[in-house]
């Protein structure tokens, strides 16, 4: 991705999720907080780029999705912060109330099917895969389907973050639901037993590249750094299906 098309599109990202605190003030004040739960490396690349773009100070307060949206609703009678960036759609859906509408000029390039919020807009479309330590299983033994998750020799050998931490976790049961219907309930129990939950999503592409784990389920972008890296680690998409889920 160019300059030109990062420093557009954090234009538009800082600008679609505010916390009933009029536009105009923040022009006035010169400066906007955001909550965010994007990976520092992205926050470091992206706020310099609209803080050029547009003269408006931006300062970041990072925390995992369930504290972001915990904390705004604990403030929704005096909010500390302007704009919600990158936290699951599901939680903004579930808390629309304190979230302020906006259209942005670019409203109209966004692809309808991914418009599903309330009062937000999406940013990225997210999928969940497997991330799998090829140290520890052998191709043959690699979960390639959500039910495989089930299996009872991957009891207490999956990562995944707790659902009260991020988000990504209500996507993977949605996920399953989506797949397999009301029978879903079913199929995601026994993956949640052989769960070994982790604060966060990003710790567990981590997990499983350091061996502490042999499965991870977590964000596509997530695994493929570890890919990217050189660690004993490989992607799996699931047969039987993931989504792209818009968050926001």
């Amino acid at each position: 991705m160019n300059k030109k098309m990062n420093s557009q599109m954090v234009a538009f990202t800082l600008s679609v999720l505010f916390l009933m605190i009029p536009f105009h003030s923040i022009l006035a004040s010169g400066k906007v907080v955001l909550y965010s739960a994007h990976k520092q490396a992205i926050i470091d690349a992206m706020v310099p780029l609209f803080e050029s773009k547009t003269g408006i100070k931006a300062e970041v307060i990072k925390a995992g999705s369930g504290d972001i949206i915990n904390r705004a609703n604990a403030e929704r009678g005096n909010p500390q912060a302007d704009v919600i960036w990158s936290i699951g759609g599901e939680q903004l859906e579930a808390s629309s109330d304190i979230l302020q509408k906006f259209t942005p000029k670019d409203y109209n390039k966004i692809d309808p099917v991914f418009m599903v919020g309330t009062n937000w807009l999406p940013y990225t479309a997210i999928v969940n895969v497997f991330i799998v330590n090829k140290q520890l299983l052998k191709p043959n033994q690699y979960p390639r389907t959500w039910k495989d998750l089930g299996r009872s020799n991957l009891k207490g050998r999956i990562s995944s973050a707790r659902a009260d931490k991020s988000g990504s976790s209500y996507m993977q049961l949605a996920t399953v639901l989506t797949i397999y219907g009301d029978k879903g309930w079913d199929v995601y129990k026994p993956i949640l037993q052989n769960f070994v939950l982790s604060g966060s999503s990003s710790a567990v592409p981590r997990f499983v590249n350091d061996g502490e784990a042999s499965v991870g389920v977590t964000l596509e972008d997530n695994a493929y750094k570890y890919v990217q890296g050189g660690g004993p680690v490989e992607i799996v998409y699931p047969e039987d299906g993931t989504v792209a889920a818009p968050d926001g």
